[in-house]
Protein backbone atom coordinates (compact mmCIF):
# COMPACT_ATOMS: atom_id res chain seq x y z
CA UNK A 1 0.00 0.00 0.00
CA UNK A 2 1.32 3.56 -0.61
CA UNK A 3 -0.81 6.61 -1.17
CA UNK A 4 2.01 8.37 -2.84
CA UNK A 5 1.32 8.46 -7.02
CA UNK A 6 4.57 8.53 -7.61
CA UNK A 7 6.08 6.05 -5.27
CA UNK A 8 2.81 3.37 -6.29
CA UNK A 9 4.41 3.83 -9.49
CA UNK A 10 7.81 2.91 -8.98
CA UNK A 11 6.59 0.18 -6.69
CA UNK A 12 4.26 -1.57 -9.44
CA UNK A 13 7.13 -0.85 -12.20
CA UNK A 14 9.53 -2.76 -9.71
CA UNK A 15 6.69 -5.73 -9.15
CA UNK A 16 6.27 -6.01 -12.75
CA UNK A 17 11.00 -5.87 -13.07
CA UNK A 18 11.22 -8.32 -11.06
CA UNK A 19 8.32 -10.70 -12.95
CA UNK A 20 6.35 -11.27 -9.85
CA UNK A 21 2.97 -9.01 -10.93
CA UNK A 22 1.73 -12.59 -10.69
CA UNK A 23 2.23 -13.04 -7.24
CA UNK A 24 2.29 -9.00 -5.90
CA UNK A 25 -0.27 -6.81 -5.38
CA UNK A 26 -0.40 -2.97 -4.66
CA UNK A 27 -2.84 -0.62 -3.50
CA UNK A 28 -2.56 2.93 -3.84
CA UNK A 29 -4.30 3.74 -0.26
CA UNK A 30 -4.01 4.30 3.32
CA UNK A 31 -2.98 1.59 4.95
CA UNK A 32 -5.37 0.90 7.97
CA UNK A 33 -8.17 2.05 5.50
CA UNK A 34 -7.10 -0.92 3.27
CA UNK A 35 -6.48 -3.23 5.93
CA UNK A 36 -10.44 -2.08 7.36
CA UNK A 37 -11.92 -3.24 4.24
CA UNK A 38 -9.67 -6.07 3.37
CA UNK A 39 -10.93 -8.02 6.97
CA UNK A 40 -14.34 -7.16 6.17
CA UNK A 41 -13.52 -8.93 2.60
CA UNK A 42 -11.51 -12.27 4.14
CA UNK A 43 -8.78 -11.19 1.93
CA UNK A 44 -5.35 -12.99 3.77
CA UNK A 45 -1.57 -12.48 2.87
CA UNK A 46 1.64 -14.44 3.66
CA UNK A 47 3.97 -11.13 3.89
CA UNK A 48 3.27 -8.24 4.54
CA UNK A 49 5.81 -5.08 4.61
CA UNK A 50 4.36 -1.90 6.15
CA UNK A 51 6.62 1.22 6.42
CA UNK A 52 4.22 4.13 8.05
CA UNK A 53 5.36 7.56 8.50
CA UNK A 54 7.23 7.83 11.74
CA UNK A 55 5.66 10.31 13.43
CA UNK A 56 2.02 8.97 12.79
CA UNK A 57 0.66 6.42 15.34
CA UNK A 58 -0.60 4.47 12.29
CA UNK A 59 2.06 1.77 13.77
CA UNK A 60 -0.10 0.36 16.74
CA UNK A 61 -3.63 0.80 14.93
CA UNK A 62 -1.75 -1.25 11.77
CA UNK A 63 -0.68 -3.98 14.07
CA UNK A 64 -4.12 -4.17 15.69
CA UNK A 65 -5.97 -4.19 12.40
CA UNK A 66 -3.73 -7.44 11.68
CA UNK A 67 -4.47 -9.16 15.09
CA UNK A 68 -7.86 -8.85 15.10
CA UNK A 69 -8.47 -9.13 11.36
CA UNK A 70 -6.80 -12.48 10.51
CA UNK A 71 -5.09 -10.88 7.11
CA UNK A 72 -1.89 -12.13 7.90
CA UNK A 73 -2.12 -15.94 7.33
CA UNK A 74 -1.12 -18.27 9.98
CA UNK A 75 2.76 -18.75 9.74
CA UNK A 76 2.86 -15.56 7.41
CA UNK A 77 5.57 -12.93 8.42
CA UNK A 78 5.13 -8.77 9.29
CA UNK A 79 7.66 -6.76 8.58
CA UNK A 80 7.40 -3.03 10.35
CA UNK A 81 9.72 0.04 9.82
CA UNK A 82 9.66 2.58 12.20
CA UNK A 83 12.10 4.70 14.23
CA UNK A 84 14.44 2.94 16.59
CA UNK A 85 13.22 5.37 19.44
CA UNK A 86 10.21 3.49 19.86
CA UNK A 87 9.91 0.00 20.57
CA UNK A 88 7.01 -2.10 19.56
CA UNK A 89 6.36 -5.52 21.57
CA UNK A 90 3.54 -8.04 20.74
CA UNK A 91 1.48 -7.16 23.82
CA UNK A 92 -0.22 -10.02 24.36
CA UNK A 93 -1.31 -10.20 20.31
CA UNK A 94 -1.18 -13.41 18.06
CA UNK A 95 1.33 -11.81 16.20
CA UNK A 96 4.81 -12.96 17.68
CA UNK A 97 7.50 -10.76 17.65
CA UNK A 98 10.44 -12.29 16.08
CA UNK A 99 13.24 -10.05 15.65
CA UNK A 100 14.34 -6.50 15.79
CA UNK A 101 16.76 -4.95 13.16
CA UNK A 102 18.58 -1.37 13.76
CA UNK A 103 19.66 0.76 11.36
CA UNK A 104 20.92 4.02 13.16
CA UNK A 105 17.55 5.59 13.25
CA UNK A 106 15.43 3.54 11.72
CA UNK A 107 14.28 -0.14 13.32
CA UNK A 108 12.77 -3.09 11.43
CA UNK A 109 10.85 -5.28 13.41
CA UNK A 110 9.74 -8.74 12.41
CA UNK A 111 6.21 -10.42 13.56
CA UNK A 112 4.68 -14.08 12.85
CA UNK A 113 1.58 -14.88 12.95
CA UNK A 114 1.45 -18.29 14.99
CA UNK A 115 -1.86 -19.00 15.35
Amino acid sequence: MEQDPRRFSEIVSSVKRMGLDERAVAFRKNASDFLGKASKAGMTFGIIFADPPYVSEETGGILNLLDAGGILERGGVLMIEHSSKKVIGDDGRSLRLVRNYRYGDTMLTLFRRDR
